[in-house]
């Protein structure tokens, strides 16, 4: 979409449409009608490296979420939004006891999973693979946007938020971005890096 913006090509928005097509395409089926993080040629959920196994993926559910949005927005075709109420229900069902998610959930019993260093598929989040986002907070934006545009409608909503900034909202938004900065500000080190243990 964006190359589609900045050449004004309709080849962009043609292969936008194909990738759209596909997202709606492997979509998985209830009760776990979010999407896998990669597929086999016959679009099954697929393992890939060795720590990311088969499994239904609450960061790519949340991704194609919002990329369905954007296509719904750019183009204005419902189906592109057909998909997003189930997977909205299977994120909702498959929160973490912290309200975040799990990268990975077995498929059929949702059971949230992990891979540790021996490259096994485990429960608990114990001996894990370093370095990886085997939780966080993935859904939240995309249900949020998600409920807003189905609330105020394609057309408001594009409205709204092509509107140019007044110094009002310029203000508002500077105002409640300033705690967020500062917090990241503070958070780094005496060596100006921000580093985490592990």
């Amino acid at each position: 979409l964006d190359a589609y913006h900045i050449y004004g090509d309709e080849k962009y928005l043609e292969s936008a449409k194909r990738g759209g097509d596909f997202i709606i395409a492997s979509q998985l089926s209830e009760p776990q009608a979010g999407w896998a993080q990669q597929y086999d040629y016959a679009m099954k959920p697929a393992p890939a490296r060795w720590f990311e196994p088969a499994a239904v993926s609450g960061a790519v559910t949340a991704r194609n979420i919002m990329t369905l949005i954007d296509l719904y927005l750019e183009i204005g075709d419902e189906k592109y939004l057909k998909p997003i109420p189930a997977a909205i229900d299977w994120l909702e069902r498959s929160k973490l006891e912290n309200g975040h998610w799990a990268r990975f959930y077995e498929l059929s019993t949702n059971r949230p999973i992990y891979v540790n260093m021996n490259g096994e598929v485990v429960y608990e989040f114990v001996n894990i693979r370093p370095g990886y986002s085997w939780t966080g907070n993935y859904a939240s934006s995309a249900i949020r946007l998600y409920k807003k545009v189905k609330s105020k409608g394609r057309e408001k909503y594009l409205v709204e938020r092509d509107a140019p900034l007044t110094d009002e909202s310029r203000r508002r938004r500077l105002s409640d971005l300033e705690p967020r900065v500062r917090d990241v500000i503070a958070k780094l080190d005496t060596q100006g890096r921000w580093v985490e243990d592990g």
